[in-house]
């Protein structure tokens, strides 16, 4: 496993070639925001692991900390901080069902504003999962949302190594 700078400079740097690339086709700068979200910005779904294990937490440190940003940035960019203590890996967009819903979305999007192109933006997303799914996952369903959700977003399950 990589360090979380060298996770997200993948997602980043993968997002944005994805995003020069589809400009380069489609002529449409846009694009190129459009998969920095869907390659690198869909991390923020990580806030739902983070907020589940937060109010978890012992009453005395959730109000000593509900307004200090210092103590939410600094866990929230520790996954190791609220996986371990709850056990969860919930990311509830991370998961290849997502693929052809982002897709039909997009593909719909688009034809309603005219940007062809825009369907396209979702290979950032399958890129951001692809590296996922390599780096981080430790069952071969790992990224599917359907079998975290049947595991009760377990980390064991999530963990588990096939033998």
């Amino acid at each position: 496993m990589f360090s979380l700078k060298i996770e997200e400079l993948i997602h980043f740097s993968a997002a944005s070639v994805t995003g020069v690339v589809l400009i380069l086709i489609f002529n449409n700068f846009w694009l190129l925001p459009i998969c920095i979200f869907w390659g690198f910005l869909i991390d923020f779904d990580h806030l739902a692991d983070y907020f589940y294990c937060f109010f978890r937490l012992d009453k005395k440190i959730r109000r000593q900390n509900f307004f200090n940003i210092k103590y939410h940035i600094k866990n929230f960019f520790n996954p190791s901080f609220y996986v371990l203590k709850t056990q969860k890996v919930i990311v509830p967009l991370h998961g290849w069902e997502w693929i052809i819903v982002f897709w039909l979305i997009n593909r719909w999007l688009g034809r309603q504003i005219g940007w062809p192109g825009l369907k396209w933006s979702v290979i950032a997303y399958v890129l951001h999962l692809i590296w996922d799914q390599i780096s981080c996952a430790g069952h071969k369903f790992s990224y599917f949302l359907s079998y975290r959700l049947c595991h009760k977003f377990s980390r064991k399950a999530y963990d588990q190594m096939e033998k």
